[in-house]
């Protein structure tokens, strides 16, 4: 009976050492790929990413002071969808074959950014004869991959997948400043996956994109129901403080959690659409929001609504963070300007 408990804590050993070993070299070979780096950026140092294939376009565009990235991104519609249309008369109608869709990027695609940059080859083919690169794609390649960074662009013409599609064949485009230099490499799959997504991965929802204790001062001002200006009181301790009016900040005033609750409402806010069109208020339903932060900076948002004959209501926002105008999520939204007439101690919500 000893011996088969002695026999059964060694067999556990040994798995427990097997599984270590098979968990550490999976988690390097993920996090740090070897192979030769050809493109030296890392996210960073990246102005601008532009990936194509044969039916979709993603441009990747950094926003000023490294806060994230814009994203523009063209679907070729399918053939069914393109023979419901006439055929075009112009450049314009053409563009019309394809769907176009801006947001701006999640943090997360920032992260899957570091596993594409900088650019790792798996291995090197050099001086391949045009025979070869035909049967790798590369000589009537429709797939592109460009990096700017630091006014300096470089790109890569990409090819077929290899056999069992592990990896892919990409070389210096032969029309970019470089030219090519007569090398194929072979990178990942999984690396260019990164790049190759639909709407609305990565998308971001978030609509003001601020933390509660950064901000020291709200302005709120409505068209017909008056202002308010509210500050933030003990924003550093725990529980995050409390919202007040500006000129009451000494007074113990009974509406304090009303507004700070209705400021809780407010970054709480999240988006569910970015309009490609500037949404038109009717008269007395918009409100202008500027936010006082932390060294001086400060940040504003418009809010508006809009009522179809039903008397059925949709809410539209336009922040310095989403930079486009968008369509809020109903139902925090509508709760956050129903709320309005007793934030502003004015009357009754007009309709628009």
């Amino acid at each position: 009976m000893k011996g088969r408990l002695v026999l059964i804590v060694h067999l556990a050993v040994l798995l427990a050492v097997a599984a270590t070993t098979w968990f550490v070299f999976q988690k390097e070979d993920a996090v740090r790929p070897g192979g030769q780096v050809i493109l030296e950026v890392t996210v960073e140092q990246l102005d601008r990413l532009e990936y194509r294939t044969a039916n979709n376009e993603l441009l990747a565009e950094a926003i000023a002071g490294g806060e994230g990235f814009r994203l523009t991104l063209r679907e070729k519609l399918s053939k069914r969808k393109s023979a419901k249309k006439a055929a075009p008369e112009s450049e314009q109608e053409a563009a019309d074959e394809y769907k176009i869709t801006r947001y701006r990027a999640s943090a997360e695609f920032g992260k899957a950014l570091d596993k594409l940059l900088p650019l790792v080859a798996i291995r090197e083919l050099p001086q391949v004869s045009e025979e070869k690169l035909a049967e790798f794609g590369l000589l009537e390649s429709t797939g592109l991959l460009s990096i700017t960074s630091r006014g300096q662009t470089i790109s890569f013409q990409v090819g077929e997948k290899t056999y069992g599609r592990a990896s892919v064949y990409v070389r210096r485009d032969p029309d970019g400043p470089d030219g090519p230099d007569g090398t194929v490499y072979l990178v990942s799959s999984g690396l260019l996956r990164t790049v190759d997504f639909k709407p609305p991965r990565y998308k971001e929802l978030r609509f003001l994109g601020l933390a509660s204790k950064d901000v020291e001062r709200l302005d709120l001002e409505c068209d017909g129901m008056g202002a308010r200006a509210l500050v933030h009181r003990n924003r550093f301790q725990a529980g995050g403080g409390d919202w007040a009016l500006a000129d009451e900040t000494d007074a113990d005033d009974a509406n304090d959690e009303l507004y700070s609750n209705w400021v809780g409402k407010l970054f709480k806010l999240r988006l569910t659409e970015y309009l490609a069109k500037p949404v038109e208020p009717g008269p007395g339903a918009r409100c202008k929001l500027g936010f006082r932060l932390d060294g001086g900076k400060s940040s504003s948002v418009e809010l508006t609504w809009t009522e179809d004959p039903s008397g059925k209501r949709s809410f539209f926002g336009r922040s310095d963070f989403s930079g486009d105008w968008v369509k809020l999520e109903h139902t925090a939204a509508g709760s956050l300007v129903s709320d309005l007439s007793s934030i502003l101690g004015g009357e009754d919500l007009p309709s628009p």
